[in-house]
This record gives structure tokens, C-alpha cells and sequence, in this order.
């Protein structure tokens, strides 16, 4: 969030769309068909950290795509189309549109004040009296709750929120019909916590069906 504000106090916020790449074989993965070619490559962590002031990589992952229409014929472009699948496990998401990924990531404020009370056990070992004058060993046990306090911390504004989706929505693949070459990025949910997960990217829309290979990320 810190980036964001140091980015609305400058006025310096400002994203140009992506350029196709020169050529679809240049991406990770491509599918070369009728109407229209496609590539794709999946961003590592420092990519996604250098490309958005938006911190996705917690919970996103971000797929760059090319869309090539073949003999000026018009296609329609939708990212709600695309889905990425993780292999291992076979799980399956659709992208997910900026609006949403800004409104699950706007950090709400705690409130002024607030306490945390977790429980807490004790464990001890005492020597007391016995009967016939001896004396007796044991263990003890306690049970309580502790209580401290938490500094309230602030929360993102409405204008982050409103910043976040404008840079998302900036950098998404566009939709709608082109007969020119258009590139973009698309946001998924990470379907594995795990590191090295496989994952493909699915398109299936009014020009077909592709399934590309990204790799491990």
C-alpha cells in the first residue's frame, strides 16, 4: 500500500497497454490454428513484483497473452474465456476481472482499540505436605486467557482500491472484436500453495478450443 501512495501523492501513476510480442512462437507456449494464433507465458514472482505496484502474488498468478487474427479476419476477444488448470491436482479457474482482485485486496482498518485474547496453560511441579507428616510430589495445571492490546493499523482507502483495478484493468488482455494482433495479462486465482505447481492456460470461446502448456511456477 505504500507504493500506491507514493503513487497518488506524485501523480506519477501512469500504464501504457502491452504490445504484442513480434512473433506468437515468441511466447512460452503457442497454438497455431484457424481463425487466429495465440501464445502465452506464465510471470515469475519477480515479474509480477517489477510489473504491478498491486501485490498479486500472495493469491494470484498472472498469464501474459497474445491473440493474432489470421487474413484480417475479426475475432471476438474475452478474457471471461480463459481458464488455468493446475495439473497435479486437475483444479480449474476462470480469470478473475481487476474490480474484483482490487476489492479482495483493499485492506480493511482494524478497530481502534482492539484487544486479542488467546488461551494460555500452565505446567508446574510442587511439593506439599502428606498425610503421616511425610511429603507429597505432584503436577499442576493451569488454565487462563491472556489479553493484550493491538495497535489499530490503517486500512487502504477507497481511492487504492480505485488504483489498483485502474492498473489491473490497464495491463488486462482487451476484449472485444479486433482483426489486429492484441496482447494483455490475465489474472488467476493460485490454485496451489505449493511451489513448482504445472499449470495450463484453457481458452475455450466462439473461435475454438486451445490449451497451452505454461510450466511451473
Amino acid at each position: 500500500m505504500k507504493r500506491f501512495a507514493a503513487l497518488l501523492a506524485t501523480g506519477s501513476f501512469a500504464i501504457a497497454s502491452l504490445t504484442p510480442r513480434g512473433d506468437v512462437r515468441n511466447y512460452h507456449a503457442n497454438s497455431i490454428q484457424q481463425p487466429f494464433d495465440m501464445g502465452a507465458t506464465l510471470l515469475t514472482a519477480e515479474q509480477v513484483r517489477t510489473q504491478f505496484a498491486t501485490d498479486l502474488n500472495l493469491n494470484y498468478i498472472v498469464v501474459e497473452v497474445g491473440v493474432y487474427p489470421k487474413n484480417g479476419r475479426g475475432i471476438k476477444v474475452d478474457p471471461a474465456d480463459f481458464s488455468i488448470r493446475a495439473i497435479e491436482s486437475g483444479q480449474l479457474a476462470r480469470s478473475v476481472e481487476p474490480r474484483v482482485i482490487s476489492r479482495v485486496l483493499q485492506r480493511k482498518p482494524a478497530s481502534p482499540g482492539g484487544v486479542d485474547v488467546y488461551p494460555v496453560i500452565g505446567v508446574g511441579y510442587d511439593t506439599v505436605n502428606g498425610g503421616y507428616g511425610g511429603r507429597a510430589h505432584g503436577i499442576y495445571v493451569t488454565t487462563g486467557v491472556a489479553v493484550t492490546s493491538r495497535a489499530p493499523h490503517a486500512g487502504s482507502t477507497d481511492a487504492d482500491r480505485r488504483t489498483m483495478e485502474e492498473e489491473l484493468s490497464d495491463h488486462e488482455l482487451p476484449a472485444g472484436d479486433t482483426a489486429q494482433p492484441v496482447a494483455g495479462y490475465l489474472y488467476f486465482s493460485r490454485l496451489s500453495k505449493k511451489k513448482d505447481a504445472n499449470y495450463e492456460v484453457i481458452y475455450e470461446g466462439r473461435q475454438g478450443r486451445a490449451a497451452l502448456p505454461l510450466g511451473r511456477r
